[in-house]
């Protein structure tokens, strides 16, 4: 496997963020990526791996995760997110192509209210 940035994410990620979430890739990879936080996240087509979530200015939920390409043949992402307790959200990851197994980064906005939850990792992450 191997984690492929969209060209927006690989000019504003910050090299000390880019090296943490490598970091967890390598971990994903290994399989050794434990006591992973279940927040029933799910995408119709491959596989979401929630990381991080947080609120915006605007109060709306993002969550950045690991994208997988779980299917037999390349694709440009292009799935449904859903979230217990929130609405459905269609996804199009622009200009990326992922390949069987190949990963990406990516934020998930939920622009509609959501129940409250805790901001922060949802991973074990070393500092």
């Amino acid at each position: 496997m191997t984690l492929i940035l969209q060209e927006k994410w690989q000019k504003q990620l910050a090299p000390v963020d880019y090296n943490q979430y490598k970091n967890l890739y390598h971990t994903y990879v290994k399989h050794q990526l434990t006591h992973l936080e279940d927040i029933g996240l799910r995408a119709s087509i491959g596989k979401l791996i929630p990381l991080r979530q947080a609120k915006n200015h605007a109060g709306q939920r993002l969550i950045i995760c690991f994208y997988q390409n779980t299917t037999q043949t390349s694709l440009s992402p292009s799935f449904t997110a859903t979230l217990p307790s929130c609405d459905v959200v269609d996804v199009t990851i622009p200009h990326l192509s992922l390949a069987p197994g190949e990963v990406t980064l990516w934020t998930i906005i939920f622009i509609s209210p959501t129940t409250p939850f805790t901001e922060g990792w949802l991973v074990p992450v070393s500092k």
